[in-house]
């Protein structure tokens, strides 16, 4: 099938599921965020519920569903509510971390011994509610909690890019191994579990989305005082190279797995589109970095609107699609 007829079926189905997801979400995610609500703070800031409700409340379950679709027409109840979940659990825990509420051992004890952890606040009680619906509905509910334990360790890690004094290489493998294990936990929510090559290409594949979440977070990490490989970049001609070497490198590896090529194609092309967003990104950057003679961005000299990048401008759509269209070409 030519890639335009697959773009356009790739992107019929995202804006289906996404449609359907937001009416599921609008009935459950307020009853059961208000069986929390005798917990302090009795709410969840609105910018981070704004989060929860917008992006991984609709991301993860999407996702769930793209994966779901190499064995399944569709997610089963328990596998969208299992999504769901963890949608609303992810950033919890990532404001765990980020913001210091929590020291270490009292995260590993949560995440861990969610049974034995006793919950003081709303956000902790949610998180451990969610943990223990997870243990108790996923099919390898083990492997599921190794790949967690994986993925807080290299959250805990990536504190170092607080750290002006990270090298740039130090920086690259902190993204890469901090997005490494999150896709493959959430593959563990969907009834199938992921198989191991399966799962080393996921790990892959999650490296290269968190890097194209750090392009996109560059004007917010460097207000914050985040240092990662996209904001700390001198040179961004060779991390495209790069990013675009490797991008292509997944769907090879991708297109090797014995899975129906309709539905495997779709799961590249998915992938795809959101490294392809990555590109469009760095692009812009490179042109900063161009038009002041190369060298670290002059973060000083630009503006929030420079360093946005607007993905829904007409042009931006453009460019995501032919940037698609260069990486998984065979």
């Amino acid at each position: 099938m030519p890639f335009i007829f697959r773009l356009l079926s790739t992107a019929r189905f995202i804006f289906t599921f996404i449609a359907q997801q937001k009416k599921l979400n609008a009935q459950f995610l307020p009853t059961y965020l208000a069986g929390f609500s005798h917990l302090p703070p009795g709410y969840i800031a609105a910018d981070l519920r704004k989060k929860i409700e917008l992006y991984y409340c609709l991301g993860i379950p999407l996702t769930c569903a793209v994966y779901n679709q190499l064995y399944h027409p569709q997610l089963t109840p328990t596998e969208r509510q299992n999504a769901v979940l963890a949608a609303i659990a992810t950033p919890l825990i990532d404001d765990f971390t980020d913001q210091k509420i929590m020291n270490t051992e009292q995260i590993s004890q949560l995440i861990l011994n969610p049974q034995n952890f006793t919950a003081t606040t709303m956000p902790q009680a949610i998180v451990k509610d969610v943990l223990l619906h997870l243990t108790a509905h996923t099919t390898q509910p083990q492997q599921a909690l190794q790949a967690l334990n994986f993925a807080l360790e290299a959250q805990l890690a990536s504190q170092k890019q607080a750290d002006a004094n990270t090298p740039p290489s130090a920086l690259l493998q902190l993204s890469l191994q901090k997005g490494a294990w999150s896709h493959v936990v959430f593959h563990h929510l969907i009834t199938t579990a992921p198989s191991p090559q399966l799962t080393i290409l996921l790990q892959h594949m999650g490296g290269l989305l968190q890097l194209s979440n750090d392009f996109f977070d560059v004007y917010k990490d460097h207000q914050e005082g985040i240092f990662t490989i996209a904001n700390t970049c001198t040179n961004y001609t060779e991390l495209i190279n790069y990013y675009q070497q490797e991008c292509k490198q997944f769907c090879l590896q991708a297109r090797r797995l014995p899975y129906p090529k309709p539905q495997l194609e779709r799961f590249v092309l998915f992938m795809s589109l959101i490294m392809a967003r990555g590109i469009v990104a760095l692009r812009q950057f490179q042109k900063l970095q161009h038009a002041q003679g190369g060298g670290l961005l002059q973060y000083a000299q630009l503006s929030r609107q420079q360093l946005i990048v607007d993905m829904e401008k007409p042009i931006n759509i453009w460019r995501t699609a032919t940037a698609c269209y260069q990486i998984t070409k065979s």
